[in-house]
């Protein structure tokens, strides 16, 4: 019964978390002169480009890559970013697309179509290889989660071995604040809304921009 509680005063909190505009609002005024971009497992990151107005620099948006798949990506970052992705790389489905980028499966979950992907992915790809050129990989924000993982506390083990300059990792962990009755990370941009109880650790990410 008192796990009960604890899950339905973290899903109360979690909602009215979400709810909440205050972040926008000192987003819009601390971080409007940043230059950052964001490389995100899923659409965790599509919330920050549209508060402040920005295009997209990142091609990691409206999709979803499994937690391990991402961490090998960005373990190998520079060779994945230097792909066009084209028509072969995608395999069969109904649903949406679904690519397949020398092992690293991207579901194109709020694409049109093959071409859409193609279009948009190579475009931002190059716009994020002007980033890292000008910035470098330690002015990255990379975010993870392990929604999708299948061995959660290996996933973990590996992004932290990763070292990154400018990383965040979100855990499923019992009793977390974020998970709420579905003991369940929330989708991306669900995680986001409710940035404020995990802000300072999200503000610091842009920190030195």
């Amino acid at each position: 019964m008192f796990t009960n509680i604890i899950k339905y005063l973290n899903h109360r909190v979690l909602r009215i978390a979400q709810k909440q505009n205050l972040t926008d609002l000192i987003d819009r005024i601390v971080l409007r002169n940043k230059d950052f971009c964001i490389v995100s497992n899923n659409c965790w990151n599509i919330g920050i480009y549209k508060n402040l107005r920005k295009p997209y620099n990142t091609p990691f948006v409206g999709l979803m890559i499994p937690t391990s798949d991402f961490i090998n990506l960005i373990k190998n970052f520079n060779y994945y970013m230097s792909i066009d992705i084209k028509y072969s790389h995608f395999i069969p489905s109904e649903e949406y697309p679904i690519a397949n980028l020398d092992g690293v499966i991207i579901y194109f979950i709020h694409f049109k179509n093959i071409d859409d992907c193609i279009s948009k992915w190579n475009r931002r790809r190059q716009r994020l290889n002007i980033f890292l050129k000008n910035k470098g990989v330690n002015d990255i924000i990379f975010k993870c989660c392990d929604l999708d993982s299948k061995n959660k506390e290996n996933d973990y083990v590996k992004f932290r071995e990763l070292g990154l300059n400018r990383g965040i990792y979100f855990r499923q962990k019992r009793n977390s604040i974020l998970l709420g009755r579905t003991n369940a990370i929330p989708g991306g941009p669900e995680l986001y809304s409710a940035r404020i109880l995990y802000y300072k650790a999200f503000i610091s990410l842009f920190k030195g921009l």
